[in-house]
């Protein structure tokens, strides 16, 4: 696979990664529901295997989630809040020594972005 492609299948697996968390379900749970192995399901969630429709549809009905939810990471039903976890965030910006994330990017009708910011020092930009 080429980079872009793995870069979305690993943001794929990582929502459904969170999806099962936030739900509260162990890995156990969700095998059971998408109807595959564990160690199956733990290999998709990882993004160690691509992704197959079904196994995705499967999780739009375990997590209760619109299937644009998982593959984009948006749903037209979300409209109070979304959840970014800790070192999480969606990445806007990333160079030699700094790193952007927008901390709500599906949050609606905010007053501001809140971004995350890392900026390494460098003595010689000073």
């Amino acid at each position: 696979m080429n980079e872009s492609v793995d870069s979305k299948l690993m943001e794929v697996a990582a929502r459904i990664r969170e999806l099962r968390e936030i739900s509260g379900m162990s890995v156990a749970e969700a095998a059971v529901l998408t109807e595959v192995s564990e160690d199956q399901y733990r290999s998709y969630e990882e993004g160690r295997e691509d992704l197959p429709f079904t196994f995705i549809h499967k999780c739009t009905r375990a997590f209760g989630v619109e299937l644009s939810a998982i593959t984009e990471g948006h749903s037209t039903k979300l409209s109070s809040y979304t959840v970014t976890r800790s070192g999480k965030g969606q990445v806007t910006a990333e160079e030699q020594g700094i790193l952007i994330k927008n901390l709500a990017p599906m949050f609606k009708n905010k007053l501001a972005e809140p971004y995350w910011v890392r900026h390494e020092y460098s003595a010689e930009q000073q």
